[in-house]
């Protein structure tokens, strides 16, 4: 679902009485809830951008859901890392592939646009890098180490079920400066600089002088971080390491590795980049596991309910006409 905002996910009980863990008197409300076998359910509150009509401003539609089960999915993307240069807040400097993709759709560029700069060595770069090929659009890749690597994240990718990343990988893995098919390579460069007329800097090892590119745009992808503040209290409670913010890579969220639910807090899973998971396909991953417990206590729930019909039923004793 699109335009959706999620606001808080908190737990609140079947009498809508919610439990806060900040909360002093919280002990006694979890000692007075399992006296009364209240269970404990998840509700999630946003809201809906919604267009209005003709020239009229987007309305929001609230919405609050109440399951006994959530499960975050939200990927790293929310808040990008920076260069931290000079000019990285200009215009033309763009953080994301969505980004990206929008300016491609809109037509702001396309093939016979300046080529784009594309910083950075992982999945989203690689992303960044096929969408813009997709359209004809030539491609600046910029990346500090060689693209022999032997941390690079596409020597983890087997070829035949990532042949798009092992094409890009290919084209890294020239290590000089050069052109091929719409693609220049900048290995063991860093960017120094976005000029005011849309030149991007780099210092490149074994060059001397600054190389310069004239780009249309330039996107940065770096890595980024999980935006979870709708948790609220629980915030900084579900990595492994509590009190931290979570961070896919060094921080993810604390799951069981088979069921992927939290050791903290039962009833909430986490799949994908927030639990250190980026290589999700054909039903590999942290999807298949949360179904597969969801199930397994569904089907815990039925037999329990039969057995307690069973133990409840009244006997019935048959008189012989």
């Amino acid at each position: 679902m699109n335009h959706v905002v999620v606001t808080s996910v908190r737990r609140v009980y079947d009498d809508c009485c919610t439990l806060h863990m900040d909360c002093d008197c919280c002990e006694d409300a979890v000692h007075r809830n399992a006296e009364s076998s209240s269970p404990v359910v998840w509700e999630v509150c946003g809201y809906i951008e919604v267009e209005g009509p003709g020239t009229q401003p987007t309305a929001q539609e609230e919405f609050c859901y109440r399951a006994p089960a959530v499960v975050l999915a939200t990927g790293t993307f929310a808040i990008p890392n920076a260069l931290r240069v000079p000019g990285e807040a200009r215009p033309f400097v763009l953080h994301s592939v969505a980004e990206l993709d929008s300016r491609i759709c809109s037509g702001e560029l396309n093939e016979l646009s300046d080529p784009v700069v594309i910083v950075g060595a992982g999945l989203s770069a690689a992303d960044a890098i096929l969408r813009a090929r997709a359209d004809n659009i030539s491609v600046a890749h910029v990346f500090r180490r060689s693209g022999r690597d032997s941390l690079s994240i596409y020597r983890q990718l087997p070829p035949d079920m990532y042949p798009e990343y092992d094409a890009v990988y290919q084209l890294m893995c020239s290590d000089v400066i050069g052109a091929v098919e719409g693609y220049t390579s900048y290995p063991n460069a860093v960017v120094i600089d976005f000029t005011s007329n849309n030149e991007v800097l780099l210092r490149c090892y074994g060059i001397e002088g600054d190389v310069v590119i004239r780009a249309s745009f330039a996107v940065v992808l770096i890595g980024s971080r999980p935006n979870l503040s709708f948790l609220q209290g629980d915030e900084l409670e579900v990595g492994v390491i509590p009190g931290v913010a979570v961070d896919g890579k060094h921080n993810p969220v604390d799951v069981d590795p088979w069921t992927y639910q939290s050791h903290r807090h039962p009833g909430l899973y986490a799949v994908g980049p927030l639990v250190g998971d980026s290589f999700v396909r054909f039903l590999r991953g942290g999807a298949l596991g949360v179904t597969s417990h969801l199930w397994q206590q569904r089907e815990k729930q039925l037999s329990g309910a039969e057995v307690r019909l069973e133990t409840n039923r009244p006997e019935v004793e048959l008189t012989r006409l």
